[in-house]
């Protein structure tokens, strides 16, 4: 199929293949489906400047047995820094999937390491199915199993996308990776953002109608729910799961401190205390959060999952000297 960048972007030049990707994959996982003729829609296709990116029937000079574009062997480059729609297509089986859902074909991009947040929107107009995403740092193609993901859940098209940090060693490279559920096919497109913005429209729509409003001496508690969904915004602390984010108005100085603990389901949630939405704004995240503030102040409480599980918490807030 032919996964392909808007926005001016310069020509890929992809190639079209249909191999099986040899993702690393859950260990535990059994694939229903196994069909590497179809592995996905097709590969290769042109970056775009507004036009459909269809192929021109032109050979690229490349042999038939080099693996497809967008296959882990053979990933999609993507710029970082700036802002692109990526648009592909998606349809038929795999074998080697398992993480967050995904058993039918996907596509495979790669980015260098950035330096803040990087935001994944994919968009509902254009997107025919509900798409599973996983961003991991990381060759995909080596043998074994990544442990840990940036980014792993699906989405659903109304939903609005995933934001994940770069907490990485200079130079490492993410792999963004679009999934499809068995037996789902079609177009897609996301959005690539990059930036201490980058995801503020998506976080400040999340926002909890409960205003954290504190004096020196104030107390706050709370208990509530989360999903088995990837949440919106990152933490320094790694939490990519299901979160709620509170408005805080802090009357005076003082320190907030701030506890979260499990009441049911296998969570693991924590803090984070940050002045807005960019992870590089937090002061602090953990199980328990602790940020100092010289005068009065606004910020924002975010109760963040480690892992995407479901739950229910119970939150207790102090604002003292």
């Amino acid at each position: 199929m032919r996964p392909r960048l808007g926005l001016g972007i310069a020509s890929l030049g992809l190639v079209s293949l249909t191999l099986g990707c040899g993702l690393r994959t859950d260990p535990d996982y059994t694939p229903v489906c196994v069909d590497e003729s179809n592995a996905s829609g097709g590969g290769g296709g042109d970056a775009t400047d507004g036009t459909d990116g269809t192929d021109d029937g032109t050979d690229d000079g490349m042999m038939n047995s080099d693996p497809r574009a967008g296959s882990c062997q053979n990933p999609i480059d993507l710029p970082a820094g700036e802002t692109i729609v990526v648009r592909g297509q998606l349809g038929g089986c795999s074998g080697t999937e398992g993480w967050c859902g995904g058993s039918g074909g996907e596509d495979v991009y790669r980015i260098g390491a950035v330096s803040d947040d990087v935001f994944v929107d994919f968009l509902p107009t254009e997107t025919d199915f509900n798409p599973v995403l996983r961003v991991v740092r990381g060759d995909p193609c080596e043998p074994g199993v990544i442990e840990n993901s940036e980014v792993c859940a699906p989405i659903k098209n109304s939903v609005p996308g995933r934001a994940y940090y770069d907490q990485g060693e200079p130079g490492d490279v993410y792999y963004i990776i679009v999934d499809t559920e068995l037996g789902e096919s079609g177009e897609y497109a996301f959005e690539l953002r990059f930036g201490p913005e980058a995801n503020d429209n998506d976080c400040f729509d999340a926002l909890e109608d409960q205003l954290i409003e504190l004096g020196n001496g104030g107390n706050f508690e709370w208990e509530a729910d989360v999903d088995d969904v990837q949440g919106r915004v990152d933490s320094q602390c790694g939490a990519p799961g299901d979160d709620d984010i509170f408005p805080i108005a802090l009357n005076g100085s003082g320190v907030l401190s701030a506890t979260v603990e499990v009441l049911e389901g296998d969570i693991q949630p924590i803090v984070s205390i940050r002045s807005d939405c960019a992870t590089t704004s937090e002061m602090s995240c953990g199980v328990n959060a602790i940020a100092s503030f010289a005068e009065s102040a606004t910020a924002l409480l975010v109760v963040d999952n480690v892992n995407a599980a479901e739950g229910r918490y119970r939150l207790v807030v102090d604002y003292g000297s």
